[in-house]
């Protein structure tokens, strides 16, 4: 090989070695973005994953409140249910009540019957009373009468009793001469 050959075999391998060299320095590059975007998707993979992770605890806390709601809100459906069934007893009583009312319109009515022949009686009763008014007057005025007739008689009485003190006079006088064996036969 002369030098020539072996000149254009160096040059040729420093040429292959300068392209090997930029080739492994392109891949190089190549190799240090690969690994970079590989790390980066598995950093964001990784935070992926964590934040899956947060949301499926916070979507486990969700369900799980949910769920305490809907048994809250059962047991209101329930206490509702029995407010119902009350309710619709209190309505079927306030029924059967409502249906003595006819009843009692009736009995009303027959009293407002009653209150007008109660009143058309005392109407009777106060005719009644005025006339026993008018005859209590009536007796007053005789009372009044008989106490003035009475009031004669015992003047008349009055007389007649000092008549007989009158007449009873010679009588005493006849006391008089008892000490002389004379008595009053009238005493």
């Amino acid at each position: 090989m002369d030098d020539r050959s072996a000149q254009m075999v160096r040059e040729m391998v420093d040429r292959i070695r300068k392209d090997a060299e930029t080739e492994n320095a392109i891949g190089a590059r190549i190799a240090k973005r690969t690994n970079l975007i590989a790390s980066t998707v598995l950093i964001l993979l990784a935070l992926s994953g964590i934040l899956l992770l947060v949301m499926v605890k916070s979507l486990t806390s969700d369900f799980l409140a949910l769920l305490h709601h809907m048994d809250v809100m059962y047991e209101h459906f329930v206490i509702m249910s029995d407010n119902m069934e009350s309710i619709t007893r209190q309505i079927t009583q306030i029924n059967q009540h409502v249906t003595g009312i006819p009843e009692i319109a009736n009995n009303m009515i027959q009293m407002n019957r009653d209150v007008a022949s109660m009143h058309g009686n005392m109407n009777h009763i106060n005719a009644t009373m005025a006339a026993m008014e008018n005859s209590v007057a009536n007796m007053t005025g005789m009372t009044s009468e008989m106490a003035g007739r009475f009031g004669n008689v015992n003047s008349t009485v009055q007389g007649m009793g000092y008549n007989v003190n009158q007449m009873a006079r010679p009588t005493d006088m006849m006391e008089m001469l008892a000490p002389f064996g004379f008595s009053a036969p009238f005493r």
